[in-house]
């Protein structure tokens, strides 16, 4: 009978760890998904300056990064950021490729600062869930990168740096967009027609650049389009 006994308590013990083991796999998952978040957000700030101390927040023993500033996290686990605006606060330096790394992060905010070097090649990609991201104001310097197929980018702020070479063709490939602002930069060659495949498109501001040629005449079959300079 104690023998019986055993053997029950033994399978209703084993039954029981079974059935848990798949909420340890998923909540160590959602942790992971979480701690490349914050760490990504760490790396960024190891390669920028911030004299004015207002990233005081952003420490490595904090684990709580949706409460850093500027940082917003979505309310669904695992904890995701999914906006990051640093607007106007006298940061500088170089960004980290490891931005790409916040594969949840739909708003990106970093305009009127003073980071400079390239844009990360690696900042756009097609798995990307970018809405809105603001770089403008900035000293960023090199080409422009590349730009896969993306469905979900439609405001693009690149204008006042210091950016370099032709403007991607590759820009086309992102059938979402409605404003692209690319003024004041030292951007050569021609508009790529490309961008008329941007059926969307509201506004296309290029001014101020080394372009040459003609302005593609597919560009003015957009119906949507309201500004183009």
């Amino acid at each position: 009978m104690d023998h019986l006994l055993l053997f029950f308590l033994v399978a209703h013990l084993l039954i029981i760890i079974f059935l848990s083991k798949p909420f340890v796999i998923l909540a160590s998952e959602s942790t992971n998904k979480s701690e490349v978040d914050r760490q990504a957000l760490l790396d960024f700030r190891q390669g920028i300056t911030d004299p004015l101390g207002v990233l005081r927040s952003w420490r490595k023993d904090s684990l709580d990064f949706c409460s850093w500033r500027g940082v917003t996290c979505g309310k669904a686990l695992p904890l995701r950021v999914i906006s990051l605006e640093l607007n106007s606060l006298g940061l500088a330096g170089q960004l980290s490729s490891s931005l790409a790394n916040l594969t949840s992060i739909t708003r990106l905010d970093l305009g009127n600062n003073s980071f400079s070097g390239p844009i990360p090649a690696t900042l756009f990609s097609a798995s990307s869930q970018l809405v809105f991201v603001d770089l403008e104001v900035n000293l960023f310097s090199g080409r422009i990168p590349d730009f896969p197929r993306m469905s979900t980018l439609r405001i693009l702020r690149l204008a006042e740096n210091s950016l370099s070479g032709k403007i991607p063709a590759s820009l086309g490939n992102v059938s979402s967009l409605t404003e692209i602002f690319m003024y004041s930069n030292s951007l050569g060659g021609s508009i790529p027609e490309t961008l008329s495949q941007i059926q969307n498109l509201s506004f296309l501001s290029l001014s101020e650049n080394n372009l040459v040629g003609h302005v593609p005449a597919q560009l003015y079959n957009i119906s949507s389009l309201v500004a183009l300079a």
